[in-house]
Formats: C-alpha cells, sequence, structure tokens
C-alpha cells in the first residue's frame, strides 16, 4: 500500500501546481519522492507548463522525511538508495529550465525545508 503521493493541476495559465498529499503532515515517503519525481518530469517534458508552484496539501507543506521509512532499512546498501533519490530530487530542480517556486502554507521541516529551498 503507498504511503502518500502527489497531485498536479496545470491551469489554462500555464502554471502546474503539484500538492504533495501524505496527511497529516506531508511526510516525504519514498512513494511521495516516487510520485513527485514523476510529476516534476512530465511537467518539464511538457509545453503548456511554463512555471511551477509546490506545495502541500492540507494544513502543511511538509513535515520531512518519513521516519518510517528507516525500519524497512536492513543494509547500509538500502540507506544509500534513499539518499541518491533525495539528490536526484534535488539535482532535477536545480535542472529544471522552469521557473519554480515553493508555496508554504504551514510548517516545512528537515527535508521539506530542504525541497524548498531547492
Amino acid at each position: 500500500m503507498a504511503k502518500g503521493t502527489t497531485e498536479m493541476e496545470v491551469g489554462s495559465d500555464g502554471v502546474a501546481v503539484i500538492y504533495i498529499a501524505n496527511p497529516p503532515v506531508n511526510a516525504l515517503s519514498i512513494d511521495v519522492l516516487f510520485s513527485l519525481k514523476g510529476h516534476y518530469e512530465e511537467v518539464l517534458r511538457r509545453n503548456d507548463v511554463k512555471a511551477i508552484v509546490l506545495t502541500g496539501s492540507g494544513r502543511s507543506f511538509s513535515a520531512g522525511l518519513d521516519i518510517s521509512a528507516f525500519a524497512d532499512i536492513r543494509k547500509p546498501e538500502q540507506l544509500k538508495d534513499h539518499c541518491i533519490l533525495i539528490e536526484a530530487m534535488t539535482d532535477i530542480f536545480e535542472d529544471a529550465g522552469k521557473p519554480s517556486v515553493a508555496a508554504i502554507d504551514g510548517p516545512a521541516l528537515g527535508g521539506g525545508l530542504e525541497i524548498s529551498m531547492v
């Protein structure tokens, strides 16, 4: 069962809004990170998208990495895989070529704050 996701809307003005959706605090689970990566790559390919807004659904931007993800880590290589995913997301944001902003409403902690700063 997936632990969170992202949702995306593209307005007629060419602004894509990507919502982090993992209530109650929009923790960045592995599922959320993969979904975010997929949506971000999609908007970068789309010619009708001119700008990107990343925000949280509900009352929180993101409280950071979902610590329950660490419960599944049995070997050091698995931790490295998680870190590579976060690093890949940072690279995608930095190299986007389209204006991106984080619309923060509520807590932006840990990895959530890091993503908003990128």
